[in-house]
């Protein structure tokens, strides 16, 4: 969940301000920001339309475009160009369509997020320069396939004469094309080499696909940030979880305990009637994973990583079937758990495939790491 910005930026039309936006850097997922390419593509010469006709367009190469009247931030010596910014705001705007005519504020607090996107690219080259990664031409090659099948369509890319007559149109050479993606695929190599870092076995890709059919009674506690219905100060809410533990090892059925005892809101089922437009509410006997639009063979099974803490995850997979946990404390109040099954749901490609999860596992892991290395940067960035 993305932490409340304090003060929303008001629009005043100062978007290249960089206090104004620096606020907006500390809420990213780093993985992404370091997997993508915000820096220089194909696109900041030819901009997002077909053959160099869309909006983002220039004729100016980024790194023809390095004087100090274009650069509008430096960090850690890395130049953010002006041209590199109207290029990636031209791209949102058309991915955007219209929706951001007539939105000012919408419109410089997306402003800003590109800016943001920017600065937190050039700490990542920064980052990447220091821990003395580069970009090998091979990896270039790779990417002016994948941006040449971009213009033309995937396994036709554009042919050699139609590119260079794009480049030329845009005053630049291939040269200066794989000198920018040089380094704008710097933080990509960055979180690669992070994420090639972590230590990840096949048994741990076949473990993440585990599940369990859990249901869950929850009494919340109360604090500053929350107060769901029946939630109570924490003294009182650890005193009722025990009482209702002791009943349920006195020999109260869990999923009535669940529907008479937890506070948790998403063990209600609401279906309304498409004739009469009436509402009935259903109680879930603490089922996870129940609501609507949810296939019935999935019905209250969890998975791994589901979004109930990792206090509630090494509980919930440490159990057997048939067992019930004892009273686990996290953030948002008390939980007790009964395991009623568990399975292993492979994907349907996973033995065609397995490499790809490997990867998506070990880029999992990496997110930790990632984040903590690039707020370290941050804090030690001069800009």
């Amino acid at each position: 969940m993305r932490k409340k910005i304090d003060e929303e930026p008001q629009y005043t039309g100062d978007f290249l301000s960089l206090t104004r936006w620096r606020k907006l850097a500390s809420h990213k997922v780093w993985y992404y920001v370091l997997a993508g390419v915000f820096g220089f593509s194909l696109i900041a010469y030819f901009g997002p339309g077909q053959y160099g006709g869309g909006r983002g367009a220039s004729k100016a190469s980024p790194s023809k475009d390095d004087s100090s009247g274009d650069v509008i931030a430096i960090v850690n010596d890395v130049p953010v160009s002006r041209v590199s910014y109207e290029n990636q705001w031209s791209q949102m705007q058309n991915q955007m369509g219209g929706a951001l005519a007539g939105q000012p504020t919408m419109a410089a607090n997306f402003q800003g997020s590109v800016l943001s996107q920017l600065v937190n690219d050039a700490i990542a080259r920064s980052a990447a320069k220091k821990k003395n990664l580069s970009v090998s031409e091979a990896d270039i090659d790779k990417e002016l396939q994948k941006l040449k099948e971009s213009i033309s369509g995937p396994g036709k890319p554009v042919d050699e004469a139609q590119f260079q007559a794009m480049l030329d149109a845009r005053g630049v050479t291939e040269s200066q094309v794989r000198d920018d993606l040089r380094e704008s695929l710097l933080p990509r190599i960055l979180a690669d080499s992070i994420s090639n870092q972590q230590k990840v076995t096949e048994d741990d890709v076949l473990k993440s696909y585990d599940e369990v059919k859990v249901r869950r009674i929850f009494v919340g506690v109360i604090s500053p940030t929350s107060a769901m219905p029946g939630s109570l100060p924490d003294a009182q809410a650890q005193r009722r979880m025990e009482q209702i533990q002791a009943k349920i090892k006195g020999g109260e059925d869990f999923a009535k305990a669940a529907d008479q005892y937890s506070t948790d809101p998403g063990n209600k089922n609401s279906v309304t009637d498409p004739k009469t437009k009436k509402s009935t509410i259903t109680l879930l006997g603490g089922q996870l994973n129940a609501g609507q639009g949810v296939q019935k063979e999935d019905i209250g099974w969890y998975k791994r990583g589901g979004g109930q803490g990792d206090e509630f995850d090494n509980a919930a997979f440490a159990l057997k079937k048939g067992e019930m946990s004892g009273i686990i404390k996290s953030p948002a109040g008390y939980n007790l758990i009964k395991v009623e099954d568990t399975r292993r749901k492979l994907p349907t490609d996973y033995d065609k495939k397995k490499a790809d999860y490997l990867k998506q596992l070990k880029e999992s892991k990496a997110r930790k790491p990632i984040t903590d290395m690039m707020e370290a940067e941050k804090k030690a960035a001069k800009i």
